[in-house]
Formats: structure tokens, C-alpha cells, sequence
């Protein structure tokens, strides 16, 4: 076979213009902030000198002067490896097309552990009943220390739950039952410990389906596994519109 046809057939000129245009549109996102950042910094330390010029608050901005000074040189000291990395990295990524290739595979990664540890899990497919009550959100006070699980609880965007019996793992489809709104959360924790409350979500979790602002609401929960609640079977088709999903129409085994 002659080698222009091998070459027209090929993917990589698909993954090299893929990478390129990543590498580029990044570099792009990286200088904006870096842009705006600066700019705000500036503005502030204007802002600052500006106040100072102020009788009033003169004293004051003298006294903290050295202050500031001091956090800017710990935050230049911070941030200088990782910038002069990220110089050596740009440099590497223009010249370089098996750096860029790289670059790419780098993005996927990251763009995969986020899609898996900070998004909620798809909610179509079977789920079995297995227990309705109220649900409220837990947060600040428990930041920073260990779930029943061995996990850290950290603020952010991650879609877990607590629970006083299901198995630690359990992938459970939390629906309120006020909006029809739906979210699936894994458990990793035990609670909550207030009577009446069969599930403590996290605040991320508690938001995508209405519990934060009000703080408690009436749900109902479904597992992957049946675990002999009932024989009540919920079934979610992917691609369904919102108004058929919300019906939440139930079939018996």
C-alpha cells in the first residue's frame, strides 16, 4: 500500500490537531488569569498606597506595611517552582509535538478523576426501593476529619452520604420528593444522629437536589441492590426527557 494512503488513514494528525489546539487554548486560560490576577493585585496595592495618603489611615497602613510585604515575598516563594516548571513545561509543549501529546493525555486524566470524583454517577438503569423519610446536609463542623469510611470529609464538590445501616460503598438515588429533583451519592458515613433523618448528604449533593436552602426534605432512597425493602422497582432510560424521568413511573418484579 502506498505510503500517502497509510498516512491519510491514520489517527495521529487527529490527536496531534487535538493537542495542539488543548495546549493552546490552555496556555490562553493560563495567561488570562495570570492577567487578571496581576491586574487585581495591582489594583489593591493601589488602592492601598491611595489609603495611606489618608491622615486618618496613615498610621495604620504604616504599621501593617511590613506585614503585607512579607505574605507577597511567601506567596512569590510559593508559587516560583511551580511557574518556573510551568515556563520549562510551555517551552517544551511549543517545540515539542510528543509533548503535546502528552499535555493531552494529562488533560484527559485529570478531566477523567474529576469527571469521576467531583460529578454525580449516572442515575439510569434499575434501582430497588429501600427506604423514604428526611434528608439534611451536614458541612462545616466536620470539614477535615475522617469518615466512618477511613476518607477525609473536605469541602468541595464531591457527592457522598451518610447513613446509619447501608453497607459503606453503597451507590444509593436520593429523590426529593417536593421537586422530583434526584442525585446519586455513595455512602461513606454513618449518621445522621437527630431522629427522624435518614440520610445526611453532603452540601454538594444537598444542592443539586434542593435540600441546602430549606436544609431538610422529605426523600425517598433507591439502591442498586435490592436489600429486601420491598419489591418496588424504579427503572431510568438515558436520554429521556426531564418530564418523563421526573414521573419516576414504578414497575413490580
Amino acid at each position: 500500500m502506498p505510503d500517502n494512503v497509510k498516512k491519510s488513514g491514520s489517527i495521529m494528525p487527529i490527536i496531534d490537531f487535538t493537542a495542539k489546539v488543548t495546549w493552546l487554548l490552555s496556555r490562553f486560560a493560563v495567561k488570562l488569569t495570570v492577567a487578571i490576577v496581576a491586574f487585581t493585585l495591582t489594583a489593591i496595592a493601589e488602592t492601598w498606597k491611595a489609603i495611606g495618603k489618608i491622615e486618618v489611615c496613615k498610621k495604620f497602613c504604616l504599621a501593617t506595611a511590613d506585614f503585607f510585604r512579607g505574605i507577597g515575598k511567601i506567596i512569590r516563594f510559593i508559587f516560583i517552582i511551580p511557574w518556573r516548571i510551568g515556563e520549562l513545561a510551555g517551552k517544551r509543549c511549543d517545540a515539542s509535538i510528543a509533548a503535546r501529546r502528552m499535555f493531552l493525555i494529562f488533560v484527559l486524566l485529570l478531566g477523567g478523576l474529576y469527571y469521576h470524583y467531583c460529578t454525580p454517577a449516572f442515575d439510569w438503569g434499575k434501582w430497588y426501593y429501600c427506604e423514604d423519610g428526611t434528608a439534611s446536609y451536614y458541612g462545616k463542623g466536620f470539614y477535615f476529619q475522617r469518615t466512618a469510611s477511613g476518607e477525609w470529609f473536605l469541602p468541595g464538590p464531591f457527592y457522598t452520604a451518610a447513613h446509619k445501616t447501608l453497607p459503606l460503598g453503597t451507590v444509593v438515588l436520593v429523590v426529593n420528593e417536593r421537586n422530583k429533583r434526584r442525585v446519586v451519592v455513595r455512602i461513606n458515613d454513618r449518621g445522621p444522629y437527630i431522629d427522624g433523618r435518614i440520610i445526611d448528604l453532603t452540601k454538594a449533593a444537598a444542592a443539586e437536589i434542593g435540600v441546602y436552602e430549606p436544609g431538610t426534605a422529605p426523600v425517598t432512597l433507591y439502591t442498586r441492590k435490592d436489600f429486601g425493602q420491598g419489591n418496588q422497582v424504579i427503572t431510568l432510560y438515558p436520554g429521556a426527557p426531564d418530564w418523563l424521568k421526573s414521573t419516576m413511573q414504578k414497575q413490580k418484579q
